[in-house]
């Protein structure tokens, strides 16, 4: 698989969780102990590790404070950001479904059209199995484009409607009781869905490498999305930073 910009990385080796299947993270939530926003940073075993870079600058210049972990030091937090990784590891992938429950908000942005192929079948079934979404295979999207003379836009619809320039590869992803989140022609290419008290929103489409750019659509919809988790979320105090407010 031939790839823009991009080269493949070796296989993805998230580290086993030091946490219990049994933990009670509910109670977490009850007693406000968790973190308000919490990013993951796959280090060496990303597929996509400017996606990582964006999200942080994204998250810096709406003027929001966050945390930075690994996938072994995933923790309770209002809103979980997971950009450009690739789901190989079924104790991560339960880890996420089980915050979800509790009442997180994770946002998983797959890195899989970025990593060796033969990772992506592992992701794929993870997918089906905690989260009831499904996902087609890795497409590259400039080429047939390019032909024809256009560029692929990502049509996000939600938590605003935004269009933001794709990254060139997509991993189509839907749910039988998912919403859809974006789409690129007619292809779905983000959707979310609800679990237990939380819920589960799967981008095909990494977002992180034009927050990282700069890229004004997208920064409007990653602060969308933190409008909806502002009341939760803590904000920095840094001199000359935006600090979103509470919707109405």
């Amino acid at each position: 698989m031939t790839v823009p910009r991009r080269r493949f990385l070796g296989s993805i080796a998230a580290a086993p969780l030091a946490l219990g299947r049994w933990t009670p993270w509910g109670s977490f939530f009850a007693r406000q102990d968790c973190t308000a926003c919490l990013l993951v940073d796959w280090g060496e075993s990303g597929a996509l590790p400017e996606s990582v870079a964006g999200f942080a600058r994204g998250l810096a210049a709406c003027g929001i404070a966050f945390e930075r972990v690994g996938p072994g030091a995933i923790k309770p937090a209002r809103l979980l950001l997971v950009p450009g990784g690739i789901l190989r590891a079924g104790e991560v992938a339960w880890t996420l479904r089980q915050l979800c429950a509790a009442g997180t908000a994770v946002v998983y942005e797959t890195g899989a059209g970025y990593a060796e192929s033969a990772l992506f079948g592992a992701e794929q079934r993870l997918l089906r199995s905690y989260f009831g979404l499904e996902a087609d295979p890795p497409v590259t999207l400039w080429p047939q484009h390019a032909e024809a003379g256009s560029l692929p836009y990502v049509h996000y619809r939600w938590p605003l409607p935004v269009m933001v320039r794709d990254f060139s590869r997509l991993v189509s992803v839907r749910g039988k009781d998912a919403s859809e989140v974006a789409r690129i022609g007619d292809t779905p290419a983000a959707c979310r869905r609800r679990i237990g008290r939380g819920e589960f929103i799967c981008c095909g489409s990494p977002i992180g490498p034009h927050l990282g750019a700069g890229d004004p659509q997208a920064q409007a919809w990653l602060k969308s999305l933190l409008l909806r988790y502002s009341r939760t979320l803590a904000h920095s105090e840094r001199p000359g930073v935006t600090l979103l407010s509470s919707p109405g």
